[in-house]
């Protein structure tokens, strides 16, 4: 094969593997780069890119190390996110304030890949003691989950409040819109809106193609198409 072939070839190669490594970048949702919202909520609040918006009332708010907050809050020495229920200590706890919805700024798919999950308080009445997951499934659908909280929660020091929530397999492969989350207790439905606290939500976001290995990729796509119609023009033609 023609050297000149070989390098258009490598080109195109190289490109598609730059544009493959940027194709995706993964993300940790860890609310260290928030303000502290500790008295009484907001409806909206951003971290890593993503926003959190409520149903309709303030609710959601920050802690850091499970402080301020009375009764105790959940901690795990770093800023977290709340969101409060009915009679919640942290917050509004506005009717309305679930389900909470989690989108990307720039209105990317992403992938759940991770997260970690806690009681807001160690007062049980106040607490959801399971959240329910729902995607928004980009092209339709939805796809939804149920995590049950351990019931551990002493406040700052002692045991660990927060656990990894186990997630079922398909969060990782499956590319979402937005993500709601909604705690309840028991079960049911008097009971929805239970308080709940999030921290460390890893996900995989989908990024633009990189413009400079689109390029890469169009001119030598366009040079090799072009040196291959030239080759064939130029060969002899043969007598039948």
């Amino acid at each position: 094969m023609n050297t000149t072939v070989i390098r258009l070839a490598s080109v195109i190669v190289f490109a598609f593997g730059i544009f493959q490594r940027a194709n995706a970048a993964q993300i940790n949702i860890d609310f260290e780069d928030t303000d502290l919202i500790a008295n009484f909520g907001v409806t909206s609040l951003s971290s890593r890119g993503f926003t959190f918006v409520s149903a309709e009332d303030p609710g959601l708010g920050t802690l850091i190390n499970g402080n301020p907050c009375s009764p105790n809050c959940a901690a795990n020495g770093t800023k977290t996110l709340t969101i409060s229920g009915f009679g919640a200590g942290v917050g509004s706890g506005g009717t309305r304030t679930q389900p909470v919805n989690l989108s990307n700024d720039k209105g990317l798919p992403f992938q759940l890949l991770a997260l970690d999950i806690a009681e807001l308080t160690n007062t049980s009445i106040f607490n959801a003691d399971r959240i329910q997951l729902t995607g928004n499934v980009i092209g339709g659908g939805t796809l939804t989950q149920v995590l049950f909280l351990d019931g551990i929660n002493d406040g700052p020091g002692g045991v660990a409040d927060f656990e990894a929530a186990v997630l079922d397999t398909a969060w990782s492969t499956t590319s979402l819109l937005s993500l709601k989350f909604q705690g309840f207790r028991g079960g049911t439905f008097s009971f929805f809106n239970e308080g709940f606290l999030l921290d460390n939500i890893k996900v995989n976001v989908a990024v633009p193609e990189s413009s400079s290995a689109l390029s890469l990729m169009v001119l030598g796509g366009l040079g090799l198409g072009s040196l291959i119609k030239r080759k064939l023009l130029n060969q002899p033609k043969r007598s039948l």
